[in-house]
C-alpha cells in the first residue's frame, strides 16, 4: 500500500528493484519507530502465529484500536 501511494511499482512475488524495496522497508521502519504503525503477533486464518502491521495510537496517551485492519508481513 505504501508503494502505491508514493508511486513505486512493487508487486508481491515479482522481481522488484531492490532499491525500491529498500525504500519501502525504510519508510515502514521509520513509521514503526515513530509509533505511527506497530507490529503485533496474531493468529492468521489457519491459526498460525504471524506478525501483522497495525496502526499505532493516535496520541501518546491513547491506545490503538484493539482490532484494526491489519496487513500481513511476509
Amino acid at each position: 500500500m505504501v508503494a502505491e501511494v508514493i508511486g513505486i511499482n512493487i508487486v508481491h512475488g515479482a522481481e522488484n528493484d531492490p532499491k525500491d524495496v529498500a525504500r519501502i522497508k525504510q519508510i515502514i521502519k521509520t513509521w514503526v519507530k515513530n509509533k505511527a504503525l506497530k507490529i503485533v503477533g496474531r493468529e492468521d486464518e489457519h491459526r498460525h502465529e504471524k506478525q501483522f502491521v497495525v496502526p499505532g495510537p493516535w496520541s501518546d496517551d491513547a491506545e490503538a484500536d484493539p482490532d484494526p485492519e491489519v496487513i500481513t508481513l511476509q
